[in-house]
């Protein structure tokens, strides 16, 4: 993953939540996983989408 932990300034939880952050981000990226990240971002029914 590529990741250097500094643990002078990062905590345990900062660590742990940037290795779930890159376990769940990568590809491929489908629709639905699009759709599922805005709902956790933003919320359900607070966006919209539009494909070409």
């Amino acid at each position: 993953m590529n990741i250097v932990p500094n643990p002078q300034t990062e905590t345990l939880g900062f660590r742990q939540a940037r290795v779930i952050s890159r376990l769940s981000s990568r590809p491929p990226f489908t629709i639905w996983f699009l759709y599922q990240k805005l709902d956790e971002l933003i919320g359900p029914g607070r966006w919209s989408v539009n494909m070409d």
